[in-house]
């Protein structure tokens, strides 16, 4: 997989959301072969609330377009995610 780094607030941040393609060939029983492109995001978890509170389609902990919501992730009633 082929992957570029761009990140999220400029030099400001260390998020980044990593673009690249996947892909996928198969020789046997038939040969088939395909590509679609693919995202991730590196959240630095420092950053979750400046990112989350920088833009209206972006919430931490509440629903929208783009959320983070911290009960998804181990432990809801835990402590810090670190």
């Amino acid at each position: 997989m082929k992957t570029e780094s761009h990140s999220i607030r400029g030099n400001a941040g260390r998020s980044a959301v990593y673009t690249g393609w996947l892909r996928h060939r198969r020789f046997a029983p038939v040969s088939h072969e395909f590509t679609y492109p693919v995202f991730m995001l590196y959240l630095d978890l420092d950053e979750l609330e400046t990112m989350f509170g920088e833009k209206w389609y972006c919430s931490l902990n509440r629903p929208n377009i783009l959320s983070f919501r911290r009960s998804d992730y181990f432990d809801p009633d835990g402590g810090d995610l670190k």
